[in-house]
């Protein structure tokens, strides 16, 4: 089995944010949190007792996915990661405890809340090797706050990057393609005339990595995907086109990716279009990523209980 990643559903309730793509909000979240669920002090009381078991059986989890050959942890959820600092610590412990530690383990944040306080103890506490930061609009950062959680909180995303940078973290932009990513980038929708832009605006930033996510929505009647299919570009399958063929003109080949997709270097950055972000494609011979619940079991899909593997 080839595993690309390992996804650590960090527990939260709820989430800060409110995007409007989000695909946590789709489904319920009814996985029951047994690692950090509340213990009394005793060290003889069931609750310990559950706890202690519960630790076992992640720490187990952690232990299979890199027995099938995983090399990176990514510390995301149903809510912002960071909301939950005292469970990534507990994660930091957890994975000292492997025979072969996770060395590459990244951070799936949009930024919101985050201060350099946080930052530094991420990169010297926890080990954290890359942000990967969710962007909504590239230019904006009024409108790309607005997007994710209605301006209730600011990320400043210049500052964010060059704090992210400044200790030694690698910087991976996820760019979530909608309409709202070119705002302010061009002065009309001719997206299909703005790829060099994107990558000048990215290389502004400082990314060392970019991903282009194509947002996925199913045939379900939800709001999620009622927002996704009124902000996908008018031409969407032309600007995936043309985008492909724009980074294979302008860039250099690096290496295919477990799961497919082809990695490519432009401009001194590595740049990854994800067309299958929810891991849909029909080919399962490897796995884009395994999901950790709290419930400390694994599961191969983020929206079906059914993909409970082990």
């Amino acid at each position: 089995m080839e595993i690309q990643s390992l996804s650590v559903v960090v527990p939260t309730n709820g989430c800060i944010n409110q995007c409007p793509f989000c695909v946590s909000r789709m489904h319920a979240n009814d996985y029951t949190n047994l690692i950090t669920a509340p213990v009394t002090k005793s060290e003889k009381s069931a609750s310990w007792k559950e706890r202690e078991t519960a630790k076992k059986n992640y720490i187990n989890r952690l232990a299979f996915a890199r027995d099938n050959g995983c090399n990176t942890a990514m510390l995301t959820g149903c809510g912002e990661p960071q909301q939950n600092m005292q469970f990534i610590r507990l994660f930091a412990e957890m994975n000292k405890q492997l025979d072969k530690p996770f060395r590459n383990i990244e951070i799936q944040t949009t930024g919101a809340k985050i201060t350099e306080d946080t930052i530094d103890e991420l990169a010297n506490c926890i080990g954290i090797t890359t942000v990967s930061l969710s962007v909504s609009c590239l230019c904006s950062e009024k409108r790309n706050a607005f997007v994710i959680n209605g301006e209730q909180f600011p990320i400043f995303l210049f500052n964010l990057c060059e704090q992210i940078k400044k200790y030694g973290m690698n910087l991976r932009l996820s760019l979530n393609v909608t309409k709202d990513l070119f705002h302010e980038l061009t002065d009309n929708d001719n997206y299909n005339n703005n790829y060099e832009l994107v990558f000048m605006q990215c290389k502004t930033y400082g990314a060392d990595q970019i991903t282009f996510r194509r947002m996925f929505a199913s045939d379900s009647e939800s709001p999620q995907n009622d927002w996704i299919k009124s902000h996908r570009l008018v031409n969407e399958d032309e600007w995936f086109a043309g985008l492909n063929n724009y980074v294979k003109t302008n860039g250099r080949f690096l290496n295919n990716l477990e799961y497919g997709n082809s990695r490519y270097s432009v401009d001194g950055m590595s740049v990854v279009i994800d067309e299958d972000c929810m891991a849909k494609n029909k080919d399962k011979t490897s796995l884009k990523y395994l999901i950790l619940r709290p419930n400390c079991k694994l599961y191969t899909q983020w929206d079906d209980k059914g993909s409970l593997l082990f």
